[in-house]
């Protein structure tokens, strides 16, 4: 950041309560002891309650996956079962380091509460710049955020986008989230800075986001209504095309795939369908 300023941060967003978009906060208190930070008050609610508990959940259950990891490269088997590839070699060790980072880390860090809640919009204004601070409803979680600049025709999304995978899962609303897609496109950005992934300059993979969501929560309740169970569902909900599309080759995504939208992505529109939310 000081390759691009030396002025003082006046305002971090939080996008969302999850650890990964929460941590550096206090950072940016230390740094700078006057910094608003700005979340949706359901985040600073469950970022209160949970925050505590979840890093400890992360350091239990970090050092073992982190092992599984390096494990699996070692084998030069995968998790799915297959030969090694070297896309997935790569992934693998990355995802160690960043797990045993985080484990070195996590003594250190402290929860640092937002100082300012929003829960539809709020403008700021820096010369001719608008800043639009927007919950466009829910999606990843029930409490995402995104900061708009009209101007520009910027929207930075948070994890309700992310490339080239999404992520779904157990605290995601999966009958919703296309509808705040489609809220989200309505702003007709130029450019979209996902929560992970590369920066978007076209709407292609919002819309394929869109259809993904949408085809879920049909498929998905059509199962219920014929009263399958969820591993029944599981089978029957049929997201081939959009796991060719978003996965193209890659091992490593489809795993990512396998694991957030086949797996914790359908068994929460399951949830869903039958009324368990």
């Amino acid at each position: 950041m000081r390759k691009l300023t030396d002025k003082p941060v006046s305002h971090v967003v939080n996008t969302h309560w999850h650890q990964d978009h929460v941590v550096g906060d206090q950072v940016y208190r230390d740094a700078f002891p006057g910094v608003e930070i700005v979340a949706s008050s359901k985040a600073r609610a469950t970022l209160a309650a949970k925050s505590e508990e979840t890093r400890k959940l992360y350091l239990t259950a970090g050092p073992e996956y982190s092992t599984s990891l390096r494990s699996a490269v070692e084998k030069k088997t995968s998790f799915l079962g297959t030969p090694m590839t070297a896309d997935e070699d790569a992934s693998y060790l990355a995802a160690a380091g960043l797990i045993d980072r985080y484990v070195a880390e996590a003594p250190e860090m402290r929860t640092t509460l937002p100082t300012l809640t929003v829960d539809d919009k709020l403008v700021l204004h820096r010369g001719d710049r608008t800043i639009e601070i927007r919950s466009l409803g829910r999606g990843h979680t029930d409490n995402d955020l995104i900061v708009f600049l009209p101007k520009e025709g910027v929207v930075v999304a948070g994890d309700l986008v992310v490339a080239p995978v999404p992520l779904t899962g157990d605290q995601s609303f999966i009958g919703d989230w296309a509808g705040t897609l489609e809220r989200l496109l309505a702003l007709k950005p130029a450019v979209i800075v996902p929560g992970h992934g590369p920066v978007l300059r076209d709407d292609g993979h919002v819309k394929l986001m869109i259809e993904l969501l949408s085809s879920m929560t049909t498929q998905t309740k059509a199962a219920v209504a014929k009263g399958e169970t969820l591993e029944q569902a599981r089978k029957s909900v049929d997201l081939g095309a959009f796991r060719k599309r978003l996965c193209g080759e890659s091992r490593s995504l489809l795993l990512i795939f396998e694991t957030y939208v086949a797996g914790a992505g359908v068994a929460k529109a399951f949830a869903e369908a039958t009324g368990k939310e």
